[in-house]
């Protein structure tokens, strides 16, 4: 009875934890973009603007 009561209470102490690590390989917040053709992404505002020609 003891033994069941520690195991259940690992269990559920390092639930939180395990669900936790299981996101890890996620990229969250990161998108990934890209701009049509003649046009570059802006670094700073993060919006795609006309390519300069020289």
């Amino acid at each position: 009875m003891k033994f069941r009561l520690i195991l259940a209470s690992a269990a559920l102490a390092l639930a939180p934890a395990l669900a936790t690590a299981q996101d890890c390989s996620k990229n969250r917040g990161q998108t990934v973009m890209s701009c049509a053709d003649g046009f570059v992404l802006d670094a700073t505002t993060g919006a795609c603007i006309e390519k300069a020609t020289s």
